[in-house]
């Protein structure tokens, strides 16, 4: 699978369709431009003894959480799904990391 990288313009007017119409696809399209971040993220945790599609799987996540509040007055969604991206799979590090855990 390749990820294509879109532009500033093109991020900015996919996210407006998905704020002001609920496009479906254009969500679609900034999630799928942003995978290849979740996989430089999931390399971090690479030593956090959890399987790396398991962390993929979580900061998938994240990048979907972070598109669907993503401001694009604010900043770009790279720099704002960073932080959705690392909290969900830390979060699921420590959830895993715990004495016991809960089937």
């Amino acid at each position: 699978m390749t990820y294509n990288p879109i532009d500033a313009d093109t991020e900015r007017r996919l996210a407006v369709a998905w704020q002001t119409t609920g496009n479906k696809k254009a969500l679609g399209r900034l999630i799928q431009a942003h995978l290849g971040l979740v996989i430089h993220i999931a390399a971090g945790f690479r030593r956090s003894g959890l399987e790396t599609g398991e962390l993929i799987q979580e900061g998938n996540l994240g990048l979907t959480i972070a598109a669907r509040r993503f401001d694009p007055d604010q900043a770009r969604l790279s720099a704002y799904a960073a932080y959705w991206i690392r909290a969900c799979m830390l979060e699921h590090v420590v959830r895993s990391h715990g004495p016991v855990r809960i089937g």
